[in-house]
């Protein structure tokens, strides 16, 4: 499938900054007068209650221009923004803090956010933190991903997607799980995948096509055994990445009863599947390379 027109024209409608209805500056350019005239994009980080958000929402602002314009004014400041919530957050002592056990700041409604490492919550907030932490670093230095970092962070995500039992297993803690795996395959530990993917009694109900999509690809990395993967096995990453990749996809399902319910940011989806490709189905090094797998969504 071929995309770049399209993105190229989802792109360029993001970046008019003409003015809508309320006579308020559209798109990204308005986006980075708000930021300009509350004095920054951190101007509420004492209230920040979800530290992986802001990481995430700069990352994905980041890839959405990048596969079209890398080079860009706003690709840059987002990217930047991006590593500097990343850097904030994992040196927040709120991550240390209980709110619930430490009571030294009491609650106040619409007051500053007392403390990150709540049950059930936490560790996965922190996970999500430093697996969007390790992207953007990438990305900015046109680097190796930490492996070590990564499989940090999968293991995180994946016990607090696990809290609360069955009764709590609906998409959204299947779809972070399942992005474990897939933090897994990116630090190159099938062996982590696979243990994520066969280690589990729960279905996965909600989420079925992507966790299948998931253990075939393991499978045939497994079954390649360090060589090429089979034509079928790269035909079906390609057809579940191109579905991925395309433009008009602003975001993934969530209340389908068909199994292709995601959650999560759709770029940075788009990134980890076209690293993915990168490193499994190009067996191409990510290092030196990132320009080019950006290009990949779009192409």
């Amino acid at each position: 499938m071929m995309y770049f027109e399209d993105w190229k024209q989802k792109v360029d409608i993001s970046l008019d900054g003409t003015l809508d209805q309320w006579g308020q500056i559209s798109g990204y350019p308005g986006v980075i007068r708000s930021y300009a005239e509350k004095g920054g994009p951190f101007f509420d980080w004492g209230k920040l209650a979800m530290p992986e958000g802001p990481v995430d929402r700069f990352l994905g602002n980041f890839i959405f221009i990048s596969v079209a314009y890398p080079d860009h004014e706003y690709s840059r400041i987002f990217l930047n923004w991006a590593n500097e919530a990343a850097d904030r957050a994992l040196a927040d002592e709120r991550f240390d803090i209980d709110p619930e056990a430490d009571r030294s700041v009491k609650f106040i409604s619409n007051g500053p956010c007392r403390g990150w490492k709540v049950e059930g919550i936490y560790p996965g907030n922190h996970g999500e933190t430093l697996a969007g932490a390790c992207l953007a670093r990438v990305l900015r230095d046109d680097s190796e991903l930490n492996a070590a970092l990564l499989l940090q962070a999968a293991e995180e995500i994946a016990e607090t997607a696990l809290h609360g039992g069955s009764k709590e297993w609906i998409y959204m803690p299947q779809s972070k799980y399942l992005r474990s795996v897939r933090l897994c395959l990116l630090a190159g530990r099938v062996d982590k995948a696979q243990f994520l993917l066969k280690n589990i009694r729960r279905k996965f109900k909600h989420t079925y096509v992507h966790q299948q999509w998931l253990q075939a690809l393991c499978n045939a990395i497994d079954a390649a055994d360090e060589g090429s993967l089979s034509d079928e096995a790269i035909e079906e990453f390609q057809t579940f990445f191109d579905n991925v990749r395309n433009p008009e996809l602003r975001g993934m399902p969530g209340d389908n009863i068909d199994g292709t319910n995601l959650f999560g940011n759709i770029n940075v989806l788009r990134l980890e599947l076209a690293a993915l490709r990168q490193h499994y189905i190009l067996r191409q090094p990510l290092a030196g390379n990132w320009r080019q797998v950006l290009a990949s969504i779009s192409e």
